[in-house]
């Protein structure tokens, strides 16, 4: 039930998840929220790993920079602004060929992500909760 996935959402405030933004981002849908968010999962596993293993070097930092930016449009999208703030932040120091700066921040954004991750992990993210109107206003919280 779409009240059941929302509900369970609703301290997501504490890993930098705003669903009101996301679910805005997915024009008032919290079914194609919830597809977005499993979506965002799977990508974000992938991209987090390449990200923390590329190597701090001029043609890594390119590889590194193009992952920073997806992930920075990923927390966008999902509404994890902060997160998606963070990501900009490590992009621009990567332009800037701030190799310092990157190896600095990485670690405690990654920890963020996983945090994020984790907290997602035990949301109800499949299944069908179409039939159930998944409105944004069934979010109460």
């Amino acid at each position: 039930m779409a009240t059941d996935f929302l509900e369970a959402l609703a301290d997501s405030n504490a890993v930098g998840l705003y669903i009101e933004e996301g679910i805005s981002m997915c024009g008032g849908e919290a079914e194609l929220y919830r597809e977005v968010l499993a979506s965002f999962c799977d990508d974000l596993q992938k991209r987090l790993s390449f990200l923390v293993s590329a190597p701090m070097d001029e043609n890594g930092m390119k590889d590194f920079i193009i992952q920073a930016h997806a992930i920075k449009n990923l927390c966008a999208v999902v509404g994890a602004g902060p997160l998606s703030l963070d990501a900009l932040n490590l992009e621009l120091d990567g332009k800037a060929g701030d190799f310092g700066a990157v190896k600095k921040n990485l670690p405690a954004f990654r920890e963020k992500l996983l945090l994020l991750l984790e907290y997602l992990d035990e949301i109800p993210l499949e299944g069908d909760f179409s039939e159930t109107g998944t409105e944004i206003a069934a979010f109460d919280g």
